[in-house]
């Protein structure tokens, strides 16, 4: 799937200049040549502003799925709350919606995912033009991301886990599992 379809519902990174307070649409390396220009004033924003506010971006977001929002999918009603629910119903008596939870774990998924693209150097055919420090700079932006997508568990599959019944029972693994598994990966082990 290409970047534009997968990204296409999230937010934009907007930095703002600290010289002229102008907000800059990002759309990453490849149209800005690895450099953030304000539209403005046309001044290059320091990358020290650019990762205060991408600092704050993503924790607004972190925050924003931890705030837990539940709304309503009908268009009528669109009841919103952070009340624990113990039913799917919408909690307004007279709708029949059902309470949907606003900025799910997906949702941050995609948005930390979409942030770290932006700061992907080697996505970038041309990575000489940026130079040493730019390049330096560049990595601590996208490992700032890096680093909270990480600790998502939508990013990586942990197989020892998935077949662990308990701590003290695991799964026992026969030679019948492990030909439905590779057969599911479509690898002809036996």
């Amino acid at each position: 799937m290409p970047d534009g379809e997968r990204f296409k519902d999230v937010e934009k990174f907007v930095p703002i200049c600290i010289y002229c307070n102008e907000e800059n649409i990002f759309e990453g390396l490849k149209e800005s040549g690895g450099l953030i220009k304000c539209n403005g004033c046309n001044i290059i924003i320091p990358f020290s502003s650019i990762l205060t506010q991408l600092t704050f971006k993503v924790r607004s977001y972190i925050k924003q799925y931890y705030d837990d929002w539940k709304v309503c999918d009908e268009q009528s009603c669109l009841y919103r709350t952070r009340q624990v629910t113990y039913s799917k119903n919408c909690i307004n008596r007279e709708c029949n919606g059902k309470m949907k939870v606003e900025y799910d774990e997906q949702k941050l998924y995609l948005q930390l995912l979409y942030l770290s693209q932006l700061f992907d150097i080697n996505k970038v055919q041309k990575r000489a033009e940026f130079g040493y420090e730019n390049i330096k700079e560049l990595g601590r932006l996208k490992s700032l991301v890096d680093r909270h997508l990480d600790q998502n568990a939508l990013r990586y599959v942990n197989l020892g886990e998935l077949f662990i019944v308990n701590k003290n029972l695991q799964c026992a693994f026969t030679k019948n599992l492990i030909t439905v598994i590779c057969r599911i990966m479509r690898l002809e082990m036996f």
